[in-house]
């Protein structure tokens, strides 16, 4: 595959890929060790899936929570009350931010 050319109907078509691929029946940190693989196998697609994943974030669909939920298995809590508290629509898409930061951290310090 060129690196031109993009397997994706849209960000968030690449966004359930990435979460299906990436995220589904891990941890955390299992994701982000198998994501420096990918980096290190396939720079030229992880570079594709950062800029979807940046689309994401600065156009969220409003169903961002469910199609992490559905299509990732993330679902998100605090647990600082006595009761857990599910995160709201925004703290979903600042905790896909932050996670997109992070990859982009290990994009980076790959192509070192």
């Amino acid at each position: 595959m060129s690196p031109r050319e993009n397997p994706y109907a849209s960000p968030v078509d690449a966004l359930r890929a990435f979460l299906a691929y990436f995220w589904i029946d891990r941890s955390e940190q299992v994701a982000l060790t198998q994501w420096k693989t990918y980096v290190q196998e396939s720079s030229q697609q992880a570079v594709l899936l950062l800029e979807h994943l940046k689309a994401v974030v600065e156009n969220p669909p409003t169903d961002l929570a469910d199609i992490l939920q559905r299509h990732g298995w993330v679902y998100l809590f605090h647990d600082d009350a006595p009761e857990p508290r599910p995160y709201s629509p925004a703290e979903y898409v600042e905790w896909l931010r932050q996670m997109t930061a992070r990859l982009e951290s290990i994009y980076h310090s790959e192509q070192r």
